[in-house]
């Protein structure tokens, strides 16, 4: 079974939003700081994390804390927005169903 679980793009961009604003909130700074100290090398793959590098030019005084969540939020909806590309594009075989629609379908296509 192959369901691509859909949203409105209006709904998943305010809940990204949302999100990003929690996370700032709830440490995401201080992660970035204790990852920095241990000045792992440019290859390893939390460098390529969204947020990552535009949290540590806020914490070196490049971007105020306002600029650096702005970019967050922007950076991680483009991301988004290349993996609805994706699913629309790729995912032929797929269900493409609306949230609401998702659960009932699975639970009445699934073997238990």
């Amino acid at each position: 079974m192959y369901v691509v679980v859909k949203t409105e793009r209006e709904v998943l961009y305010s809940r990204i939003n949302k999100r990003c604003e929690e996370m700032v909130k709830s440490g995401a700074l201080n992660e970035v700081k204790e990852f920095i100290k241990i000045k792992k090398n440019i290859n390893h793959p939390l460098h390529k994390t969204i947020g990552l590098s535009t949290l540590e030019k806020h914490i070196n005084g490049l971007h105020s804390i306002e600029e650096a969540l702005s970019l967050l939020k922007r950076d991680t909806r483009r991301y988004a927005k290349r993996q609805l590309t994706w699913f629309n594009n790729k995912a032929n075989n797929a269900n493409h169903l609306a949230f609401s629609e998702a659960k009932d379908y699975i639970l009445n296509n699934t073997k238990l």
